[in-house]
């Protein structure tokens, strides 16, 4: 074979998006509380970028109206000066514009700070659990092992991490972590540094001085029977009636199974509509929410530096640079507000019995229908629609909750997969406790109303709904 350079001709398409593209794709995709968060730091970076009148203003991550003594817009471009040592010039052509605005003196400042000082942390589990260490029986040469064993207990209230691992990381005896693990254990809340379910309840058996009874018993013995629904094995086993066990079973169901979800250890997190469907008379209006987003606009301060004929070119480059990305942020706000407003009439027009009658007259919808009315791709729609939420005459809901595979009955009737999952719900809740519907029961009895669904389907809807099966169901 010929050996040597050769020059050939290669035809292929590459995708080659741009800056505004990507920016507007991730734009589109931020939930709405990321979305602030982006919109605040874009406001500390960029000076000629600021919030105008009426809407609300982001200072760092808390969203305030009006807060007394914001900063102004001089104060914004002296932060980014502290970022970006090009802005320096700017300011040093004007030595008076930290006094162009009308700030609201000392008594603003004093409010704000007061605002900034009243704002408290979350105490976290670990902090709870480390103010009961400081008052325990631990010996100081101990200390830090026990803070690396509360350091290994998750938001649940458990201790993940292996014993054996926590001694060779600490370099302690396993004998010494479990002696410490011990009082951890009797703090509160009680249950917390337990290593699995079993023990979590035992722990919280013994505080409560039942170390003697039936339910100690099941627990630390017998959960496996218990789990496999065998309350007659069990109740054989134990020699007491299938009764007994039932109360026995009531009164470890009111144990904490999660014992660290009492203290708090993250922030809540909120699900905040992006547009709102409203029922005017007869008609279905949508509206885009924008009373969590500031309004944003171009410095005009900045826009008068740069038409100035004195300013210094590196000055003019550096401001048409910070003007060029606040208008493509600008520009991305825009668009993805025009594309979840477009896929909001789209569901309002489409869903439209649901809208007045409820979950029954919903109809099957895929995001490829929604996308070809709203002409953009598929993958548009679903970023538009991740971790998205719209206020609706029926109660507040994901975007996703409007996706539904169909099912046509034998009348002709078109029904979603969530009124499937309804129907499988009543006929559980109606369903004899002592000889529960089995899966292929449950498909029998869809198949009567006019429903041809397989018994897999149903045993996935089952499960999705948390519903265990007929055996696990059944009451002795």
């Amino acid at each position: 074979m010929e050996q040597g350079l050769f020059q050939s001709q290669k035809l292929s398409q590459d995708l080659i998006m741009a800056p505004q593209q990507i920016q507007s794709l991730e734009i589109l995709l931020l939930p709405i509380l990321e979305l602030q968060q982006k919109i605040s730091q874009e406001l500390e970076v960029n000076p000629t970028l600021e919030v105008s009148g009426g809407g609300e203003e982001l200072v760092g991550d808390v969203l305030s109206e009006n807060l007394p003594g914001s900063p102004t817009d001089e104060q914004l471009a002296g932060s980014a000066a502290e970022h970006d040592e090009s802005i320096c010039s700017i300011i040093s052509m004007d030595p008076n514009w930290k006094d162009r605005s009308g700030s609201g003196g000392s008594d603003a400042d004093n409010k704000r700070q007061h605002f900034f000082d009243s704002l408290t942390e979350e105490t976290t589990l670990q902090d709870y659990l480390i103010e009961q260490l400081r008052t325990s029986e631990v010996e100081d040469e101990y200390y830090d092992l026990a803070e690396q064993l509360i350091g290994s207990i998750d938001e649940m209230g458990y201790l993940r991490t292996h014993l054996a691992d926590l001694a060779i990381i600490c370099s302690a005896d396993i004998k010494d972590v479990k002696k410490v693990l011990d009082i951890i254990q009797s703090f509160e809340p009680v249950g917390i540094g337990a290593r699995d379910l079993q023990e979590c309840m035992i722990l919280q058996l013994k505080k409560k001085g039942m170390e003697n009874t039936l339910e100690f018993k099941i627990v630390n013995k017998h959960l496996d029977l218990v789990q496999k629904n065998h309350i007659p094995q069990l109740a054989k086993k134990l020699n007491v009636t299938p009764n007994k066990i039932y109360e026995a079973l009531k009164a470890i169901q009111t144990l904490n199974p999660y014992p660290g979800s009492s203290i708090s250890s993250k922030a809540v997190q909120f699900a905040v509509p992006e547009t709102e469907i409203v029922l005017d008379g007869d008609e279905l209006v949508v509206k885009a929410l924008k009373d969590h987003l500031p309004n944003l606009r171009i410095s005009k301060h900045y826009m008068d530096i740069l038409e100035d004929k004195d300013t210094k070119p590196e000055v003019r480059k550096y401001i048409r640079e910070k003007i060029t990305s606040s208008k493509m942020l600008m520009r991305s706000l825009d668009h993805r507000e025009s594309t979840i407003i477009r896929i909001t009439r789209v569901l309002a027009d489409y869903q439209e019995e649901f809208f007045r009658f409820g979950v029954d007259s919903m109809r099957p919808l895929t995001m490829q229908q929604v996308a070809d009315e709203v002409g953009v791709h598929e993958t548009t729609v679903s970023r538009a629609i991740n971790q998205k939420y719209v206020q609706t005459p029926k109660g507040l809901f994901s975007f996703k909750y409007f996706f539904n595979s169909g099912y046509t009955s034998s009348s002709g009737e078109i029904v979603t997969s969530l009124s499937i999952k309804n129907k499988i719900l009543e006929l559980i809740s109606e369903e004899e406790s002592k000889k529960p519907l089995a899966d292929q029961e449950l498909v029998d009895a869809l198949n009567e109303m006019g429903f041809s669904i397989a018994r897999r389907t149903v045993a996935k809807y089952r499960e999705e709904l948390g519903i265990p099966s007929s055996h696990l169901r059944r009451s002795y």
